[in-house]
């Protein structure tokens, strides 16, 4: 039933089960689910970046999808989680959203889309604090994050990310404000 007595067991049952709104805290450990699908507005809140892992698979080598898809203009966040290991030939091999997305005190670590947006490709517009971005790539624009609209960025590092066309580190469509964040 989802209570902290009994726990979902899955990422994927917890979203399937929460309403538009919700809070989904993630315990501390690895989850390799690939593919997870949001189609409402979610928060997501893991035990601390260090300690909560969401994965596409056992390394980004051999992952097949992208860890998180989500789907409709939604707002989602994530906070203390890491998102890794997640690989598509489309966009956004960590995460991709239609929506509006939020990192808070999270890790985007080796992932990689073919497309665009390693890391994650976010269609609208994102605030970002507190993260790292870091390890991500992509063939196309967007290494580490890549953005169809706005981004607020606070002190987060995006470091050693790749792309094959413009924005190794970060490619925006829109308007956005840089304070206190590490590019390398």
């Amino acid at each position: 039933d989802g209570s902290p007595g009994n726990p979902f067991c899955t990422i994927q049952s917890a979203v399937s089960a929460a309403n538009p709104g919700d809070l989904i805290n993630i315990a501390a450990r690895t989850y390799t689910e690939s593919g997870l699908t949001v189609m409402k507005s979610l928060t997501f809140q893991g035990a601390g970046a260090s300690t909560t892992f969401v994965q596409a698979a056992a390394s980004q080598a051999a992952a097949t999808n992208r860890v998180f898809q989500i789907t409709g203009t939604v707002y989602v966040t994530f906070t203390h989680l890491t998102i890794r290991y997640g690989n598509t030939t489309g966009l956004g091999g960590g995460l991709y959203t239609n929506g509006w997305l939020e990192l808070e005190s999270c890790e985007i670590i080796s992932n990689y889309a073919g497309a665009g947006g390693g890391g994650a490709w976010i269609q609208n517009d994102a605030r970002v604090s507190g993260s790292l971005i870091k390890h991500n790539g992509t063939g196309a624009i967007g290494g580490g994050l890549g953005l169809g609209g706005g981004l607020v960025l606070t002190g987060t590092q995006v470091v050693l990310n790749a792309a094959g066309g413009s924005g190794g580190g970060l490619y925006s469509g829109g308007a956005g404000t840089l304070t206190g964040t590490l590019f390398v």
